[in-house]
Order: C-alpha cells, then structure tokens, then sequence
C-alpha cells in the first residue's frame, strides 16, 4: 500500500520571509489538518534542530502535539531527536 509522507522543516528565514513563526505554526497546522481530511494513509515529519537564525522547529515535540490535536488518521513522526544529548525524565514527559 502506498501512502505519503510529508516533512515540515518549519522554517522562516528574515531575509526573504515576513510571516511571524506564529503565522508560520499556524498555516502548518492548518495544511496537517486539511492533508488528514483527505483521508489518504499520511506520515507527518519533523526534525529537531537549534541555533537556526531561521527558526527551524526547536521543539517537535511541542508541534507534534499540535499535530495530534487537529488530525485523527496521520501518523506523526520525529526524527534528529539525539536521545542522548537530552534529559532522559524531560523526554519522557514531552512524549507522554
């Protein structure tokens, strides 16, 4: 069966982007949402990454959530989570 997979790098460079980072979670959350309505077997990824001056998602496990909150069929995916380089309890909590 095949099914799509989508990748949300989530970033917003100054120089060549006026839309805030809140507009930017915005519009991503609303284009999972409308993708899951679609009802085709979708894969929803995101990488962790800091220190990007363009904003490229700190904290997946936050958009994750938000994620969960506005489809019901997509499978969410995290990936560039270095396990080791976090607090193994703060981890845990962002998952649950």
């Amino acid at each position: 069966m095949a099914y799509v997979c989508v990748k949300y790098e989530c970033r917003a460079p100054a120089a060549t982007s006026s839309v805030s980072l809140a507009k930017m979670y915005d519009t991503t959350l609303e284009q999972i949402a409308w993708i899951d309505s679609l009802g085709l077997p979708v894969t929803i990824n995101f990488c962790e990454h800091h220190g990007s001056d363009d904003g490229y998602l700190p904290a997946p496990f936050a958009m994750a959530g938000g994620v969960a909150a506005v489809t019901k069929n997509c499978t969410i995916m995290l990936g560039a989570v270095i396990l080791p380089l976090h607090d193994p309890v703060k981890i845990a909590e962002q998952i649950a």
